[in-house]
């Protein structure tokens, strides 16, 4: 049987509220329901090309991202914003994209499992 690895980490999120359960629930809750629009947008300027919009986003996500604790998503959010900025890469960003979509389902089923538990 293989264990899957927790994507998560709440420590940060933890160390800035200074154990503030409700700030965190808070944000996790954010997190769950503002993610899943933003990737679609995210998907959206990927297939219209619009590369300084796609940039945006990214960069605007890897703050949500590092918060929850989403380390590698974080990096992927990295190498999306840079390839967009620059239009350099761009044939990876598709594969990117896929990646971030995929292991953030699994980042959301964690998060909502925290909060059922909380």
């Amino acid at each position: 049987m293989i264990i899957p690895v927790p994507i998560t980490d709440l420590t940060y999120i933890t160390q800035v509220a200074k154990g503030n359960t409700d700030f965190i629930n808070d944000m996790v809750d954010i997190f769950i329901s503002k993610t899943p629009a933003y990737l679609e947008e995210m998907r959206s300027y990927l297939d219209a090309q619009d590369w300084p919009a796609l940039g945006f986003l990214a960069h605007k996500l890897k703050a949500t991202y590092a918060y929850m604790g989403i380390s590698t998503l974080k990096e992927i959010l990295v190498l999306i914003e840079k390839s967009a900025k620059t239009e350099t890469g761009l044939e990876l960003i598709p594969g990117q994209l896929d990646f971030l979509v995929l292991h953030t389902k699994q980042a959301m089923q964690e998060l909502q499992q925290y909060r059922s538990d909380n």
